[in-house]
């Protein structure tokens, strides 16, 4: 993830736009080495949406399934500005999908938490996500372009039932906030996002999938990091679950990231 951190805070879109290209790549080339296997998602120099949609259309040329990002927008910028509609649109346009994986630098708590990577990484990965979800659903993204998916990884499923109710509340009791948005949060988080779900480390798991459906979630290893389950264990709790239907357990094992990312074609 370091191409990320620099992607997300070089002040050069003309380096940005090497970097974006040099780390796509390397994708290209390593996911190479297991043809059939390893699919990759590229990376785009945010800081300059022309030179972004150039590099998105090269590295779906080179095979990129989807595009990678911080859920922490470019400093400066918020995720509901204008400023990044021509990207969201050829996304879109193309049924390129977003991925959102936050990383340390820039996130929720990297000041606060600095010095103990304990708290830091218990706030960051998590929190920043959801409020990245928030201000895709809440602040009009998924209404101009509802065609746009996102997926949401390193964040967790179970949170997001409390967190999507608390979205419905608002909009219900705040409408005049948000006259943009027109549709309930629940009901474009059911058309056009994914969550990422490891169910080796999150105990509520199962309650996620009967709450938010099947159709929403998609398995994550985390592997090779320090909090990954072992390899032969991560899709384990999922098929020993006697709570899951065999066909949420089909789609959250595969299906769904097939029809996602097109590989059934």
């Amino acid at each position: 993830m370091p191409a990320l951190d620099i992607l997300w805070f070089v002040d050069d879109p003309g380096l940005a736009a090497a970097y974006a290209r040099a780390q796509n790549n390397y994708m290209n080339y390593y996911a190479s080495q297991q043809p059939g296997r390893l699919m990759w998602a590229g990376v785009i120099p945010l800081q300059d949406p022309k030179e972004a949609i150039k590099e998105l259309h090269r590295s779906r040329e080179l095979g990129s399934k989807a595009l990678n990002v911080k859920a922490t927008p470019i400093p400066g910028k918020e995720w509901w500005d204008p400023y990044f509609d021509p990207i969201f649109k050829e996304l879109q346009d193309l049924k390129m999908p977003i991925i959102f994986h936050d990383t340390k630098t820039g996130s929720m708590g990297h000041d606060r938490f600095a010095e103990n990577f304990f708290f830091s990484h218990m706030v960051g990965r998590t929190i920043e996500t959801m409020v990245c979800l928030m201000v895709y659903i809440c602040g009009g993204v998924l209404e101009k372009f509802p065609d746009l998916k996102i997926i949401c990884l390193e964040t967790g499923a179970s949170q997001m039932p409390w967190w999507i109710s608390r979205m419905d509340e608002h909009w219900q009791k705040l409408p005049h906030l948000v006259p943009w948005l027109k549709r309930r949060p629940t009901d474009i988080f059911n058309q056009s996002v994914y969550v990422g779900c490891e169910p080796f480390e999150d105990g509520l798991f199962e309650w996620a999938v009967e709450y938010l459906g099947g159709d929403r979630l998609v398995l994550a290893t985390d592997s090779p990091h320090w909090d990954s389950s072992q390899p032969g264990r991560v899709t384990g709790p999922i098929s020993a679950s006697t709570k899951i239907s065999q066909e949420n357990k089909r789609k959250v094992l595969g299906e769904n990231a097939i029809e996602l990312l097109g590989l059934g074609l």
